[in-house]
């Protein structure tokens, strides 16, 4: 579903004149800021169930 709104971001914001260069960099930002946020609920999620 990521991958399908981000190639959607992509077919509009090119044609507006945003770089693609640019584009591409947003978006593995994005990918790591997501990535990074589901690390971080993972490892509080174990710590909240080892204290069970």
């Amino acid at each position: 579903m990521t991958f399908a709104a981000l190639v959607g971001i992509v077919a509009l914001a090119v044609p507006l004149g945003v770089p693609l260069i640019v584009v591409l960099h947003v978006q593995v930002v994005f990918v790591i800021m997501t990535a990074t946020a589901l690390m971080t609920a993972t490892i509080k999620l174990r710590q909240n169930l080892a204290t069970l």
